[in-house]
């Protein structure tokens, strides 16, 4: 276990303090009436002024060369305030499978413009459900040597409908491949996907003989796209931690205010350990932040595992701690005008949107306990 160091905290106190002068739950609900639902000069002011989309880029291409692990508490903050911009999609999904591929042509040709904001770059790999599977990938990509036609179909791709670069898992002769393709190529067609979360959008994408590109080694992208899984899972549970202290903070702040019978709900036994629980299940939730951050720098050979196990941890302590406080604030945190139904379904969406946390502990017990 490690404590955050002092630039870490400060970072992250320095996103919490830009979040919530920009995305107070007003300007979130304006940013979600917006294409793509986000902010696009927001965007390229966390691009330009934080630096956020570059963080765990090498400066070769443009970013801030850090670890991995100061993106965990950044994405904490994003969490906390439902940032709605693609920067799960592009900075955990689309950099990391860049960066895990090798290839250091497709690096240098689109990290930089995502590290300036100028691209939104997502990754495609659930077909039938949402589920990331190798036996599962029936796309195919065709042809010889770096170019291929594509075809088949992407379902629930994260900020698909707004992805100027879109990598693809396909197979090809030598098996599971990752393909470069550009969102306007002909015969790729877009269909954003209804989801409950109104904060990340979803897309279905289809593939007809499009252009596209292999990117790193033909044949050995599984590796590359488990390494992306293992992150954005980290991601996830990250996130589910900024989640859970602001509805907890919302619910507090509600039965200290809120009266029935002449005293603060708050007063009342079974509201008060419906808090506690909220309360520990928080700082439990904060804890595995520093876990995630110390997996990394403890070189990341037990990370997949730990990563998995604290995204079905905390994704369900999401879920719990969404439908705790919606029982605190009653009626109101099912309105628009409150965020409290805004965390609940982020929590639900983000609980299946790589697999349901059943899934993952069946797929890490063989490494935890043995075959």
């Amino acid at each position: 276990m490690i404590t955050p160091t002092a630039e870490q905290v400060q970072l992250r106190a320095t996103v919490r303090a830009f979040l919530a002068a920009h995305c107070s739950h007003a300007q979130l609900l304006a940013q979600l009436g917006q294409p793509g639902r986000f902010d696009g000069a927001m965007w390229r002011r966390v691009a330009g002024e934080l630096g956020l989309l570059g963080m765990a880029v090498p400066e070769s291409y443009g970013g801030s060369g850090f670890s991995p692990a100061e993106l965990i508490g950044v994405l904490v903050e994003c969490g906390r305030a439902l940032y709605p911009a693609p920067l799960f999609a592009s900075t955990v999904l689309a950099s990391t499978a860049l960066l895990a591929s090798g290839d250091e042509t497709a690096c240098a040709a689109v990290l930089p413009a995502l590290v300036g904001g100028e691209l939104v770059a997502t990754v495609a790999v659930a077909e039938r459900q949402l589920l990331w599977a190798a036996d599962q990938v029936a796309a195919k990509a065709v042809g010889e040597g770096p170019e291929r036609r594509l075809s088949g179909s992407k379902i629930a791709v994260v900020h698909g409908d707004v992805a100027d670069v879109l990598l693809v898992a396909a197979r090809t002769e030598n098996g599971v491949s990752l393909l470069q393709v550009r969102a306007d190529a002909p015969g790729l067609s877009v269909r954003p996907r209804p989801g409950i979360d109104m904060t990340r959008s979803l897309a279905d994408i289809h593939f007809e003989e499009v252009p596209a590109r292999i990117v790193g080694t033909e044949g050995e992208g599984w590796p590359v796209l488990e390494r992306v899984r293992d992150l954005a899972l980290a991601a996830l549970a990250a996130e589910a931690v900024g989640g859970m202290s602001r509805l907890t903070e919302l619910a507090i702040d509600h039965a200290r205010t809120r009266e029935q019978f002449g005293v603060p709900i708050g007063s009342f036994q079974a509201v008060k350990h419906r808090i506690a629980d909220m309360v520990v299940a928080v700082e439990v939730a904060e804890r595995s932040a520093e876990v995630l951050m110390w997996a990394f720098e403890d070189g990341g050979q037990d990370f997949p595992v730990v990563a998995a196990t604290l995204f079905a941890h905390n994704a369900d302590a999401y879920v719990t701690v969404a439908e705790s406080a919606l029982q605190v604030l009653g009626g109101m945190g099912f309105t628009t005008e409150h965020p409290a139904h805004l965390y609940v379904k982020r929590a639900r969406s983000s609980r299946a949107l790589f697999g349901l946390p059943s899934v993952h502990r069946e797929r890490i017990a063989p490494e935890i306990f043995g075959s």
